[in-house]
C-alpha cells in the first residue's frame, strides 16, 4: 500500500470540486455515527429541529465510533427549536483523524441525553 504524508493527503483533498453528502435523521438515542474514520474537511449542511427545545449536534474528531457525553468534541451545533439551521463555515473545517457526531438535548460536552426519534434531520457535506 502506497503511503503518502497527510499534509500532502490534505491538500490533493482540497483541490477537488466535489464533496459527499451525509443524511441522518434522529434515531431516539445519541446518534453516535463516524461518518469518515481518516482526515475529513468539513463543508457544512442543514440542521432541522422540530423539537419544541434546542438540540445539538456535537461534532468529534476522530477515527473511531463516538460514545456520547466522553469522546472529546471539536464542535457543538446548536438548533433553535422549530428551525432549519444551514452552517456554511466560510473554510471547510479540519478533522484530521477523522469525522463523527452525536445529537443529544444538553449544551455542555459531557451530556448524553438522546434526541427523540425523528425529531433531528440534516445533511453534512465532507470530503
Amino acid at each position: 500500500m502506497l503511503r503518502i504524508p497527510v499534509e500532502q493527503y490534505l491538500k490533493d483533498l482540497a483541490s477537488f470540486n466535489w464533496v459527499f453528502p451525509h443524511h441522518r435523521v434522529s434515531q431516539g438515542n445519541s446518534d453516535a455515527v463516524l461518518v469518515k474514520g481518516d482526515p475529513a474537511l468539513f463543508f457544512g449542511g442543514n440542521f432541522t429541529n422540530k423539537n419544541a427545545a434546542f438540540v445539538y449536534v456535537k461534532l468529534h474528531n476522530t477515527s473511531v465510533s463516538p460514545v456520547a457525553g466522553s469522546t472529546p468534541v471539536a464542535k457543538t451545533i446548536g438548533i433553535p427549536p422549530g428551525q432549519t439551521l444551514p452552517m456554511n463555515p466560510p473554510e471547510p473545517i479540519l478533522f484530521d483523524k477523522g469525522l463523527a457526531y452525536t445529537i443529544v438535548t444538553g449544551l455542555v460536552d459531557s451530556d448524553a441525553t438522546s434526541v427523540v426519534a425523528g425529531d433531528v434531520v440534516f445533511d453534512l457535506e465532507y470530503r
